[in-house]
């Protein structure tokens, strides 16, 4: 090899029938696939090549050689000043993508410096892992194995780049061991793989670039890297998306909480036309005390959930609405008159009223609604809306609970 020809003192070894070794094996292989029984074990003919670590010969060097090793040398510096800021450019822009299209977006344009008839990249199904779950350490992946399905994103051929396809590990690749014209092809696969997690491989046909450039190792693992950087945005979004909706959605009700009301309200008010009628209805909900203290907590939930759910039913408008807090419901709208909102009320009251005769409960789910009506203005704040609202609401509870006395 090249680094025992060129180092000093030289190694005594053996001179072994390299081609001869890998026509065997190759023999081999095709024995296998054939279903042959080759015999298991080859002897091969070697010799010993005395050299000068064991101090049996001084094997100087001839003006040949240094000529030899100059022209070697001279090339492999070459390919070094090539290779090296061909990598740097790549892996810096393939961790700068945030997304998996970005990235092959830009893997493509560094195939086409590789000068090679043929590139594939070809993905295991579950590269990316378990990324729903928002972890970005799980064991959910192969790590000495293909998946069953494998995924091709980038296909290369012809000087053009075709539609990405799905095929099976076991083929390899599509169509591989179909002949082409009679004519040899060689192709080097490579795995591609972020320490232990498998990723998939690499296939290069018609090039030298493999063999040729001592950098090839780490343009297969720029890919690895950039493949991992990936799948490390892609869970982090997912986790900051997971806890944007813990942020902003009441876990009980599955509706907008105080946090999500106020983002999208503010979007309302902003987005609102000058002078245009806004409304903001405030309702609490009548007895849950009696409900939580008679029946139990649970029973106080299933009231507020029925709440909720009613407020889902009838705000199918653009309203915007919310659990504001333990058993207090707000709902904001826009270009809404005072007709609009009392068709609003009597729709939630009559849900309500719906409910409570077709249920099977001891208890009524009741509330009290109360709302302000104002034009839409630059200034306009929803805190005062809100105090306003709820002036009304407890003016309207206080009216209901006065009716309720007197009958």
């Amino acid at each position: 090899i090249y680094e025992a020809k060129n180092y000093s003192p030289s190694i005594t070894s053996v001179k072994r029938p390299l081609y001869k070794s890998g026509f065997i094996a190759c023999q081999k292989i095709y024995n296998h696939i054939e279903n042959k029984n080759p015999p298991r074990v080859e002897m091969l003919d070697i010799s010993p090549v005395f050299l000068e670590s064991c101090g049996c010969s001084k094997n100087k060097l001839s003006i040949e050689d240094i000529k030899t090793y100059k022209k070697i040398n001279s090339r492999l510096i070459e390919n070094y000043e090539i290779a090296i800021p061909f990598l740097a450019d790549m892996n810096a822009e393939l961790t700068a993508c945030s997304d998996i299209n970005a990235f092959l977006t830009t893997l493509k344009k560094y195939v086409l410096d590789i000068h090679c008839d043929k590139f594939y990249l070809c993905l295991c199904d579950n590269w990316m892992g378990d990324i729903d779950n928002g972890s970005l350490i799980n064991n959910n992946y192969l790590k000495n194995a293909y998946t069953e399905k494998m995924y091709m994103p980038i296909v290369f051929e012809n000087n053009k780049f075709y539609k990405t396809c799905s095929f099976k590990s076991k083929d390899v690749l599509p169509d591989l061991f179909k002949l082409e014209n009679d004519k040899s092809n060689i192709y080097y696969f490579s795995p591609i793989h972020h320490n232990d997690r498998c990723f998939g491989y690499l296939v290069i046909c018609g090039s030298n670039f493999p063999l040729s450039n001592p950098l090839y190792n780490s343009l297969v693992m720029g890919i690895g890297n950039g493949l991992e950087h990936i799948r490390k945005m892609t869970c982090l979004n997912n986790l900051v998306q997971e806890l944007d909706m813990l942020s902003i959605f009441d876990p009980l009700t599955n509706i907008y909480n105080r946090n999500g009301f106020m983002r999208f309200a503010r979007n309302i008010l902003h987005k609102g036309e000058k002078h245009k009628p806004v409304v903001l209805m405030f309702i609490d909900m009548d007895g849950l005390k009696y409900i939580n203290d008679t029946y139990g907590h649970q029973e106080g939930d299933v009231a507020i959930v029925i709440l909720a759910n009613t407020l889902k039913e009838v705000c199918v408008n653009g309203e915007v609405f919310s659990r504001y807090g333990g058993d207090e419901f707000i709902i904001l709208a826009q270009n809404y008159k005072k007709i609009d909102a009392e068709k609003l009320k009597c729709k939630i009251e009559d849900s309500l009223l719906k409910y409570n005769f077709s249920s099977d409960k001891e208890y009524n789910v009741e509330a009290s609604i109360g709302y302000f009506i104002t034009s839409f203005k630059e200034d306009t704040s929803i805190y005062d809306l809100i105090s306003l609202a709820d002036k009304k609401m407890y003016e309207n509870k206080k009216m209901k609970h006065q009716e309720k006395t007197i009958t």
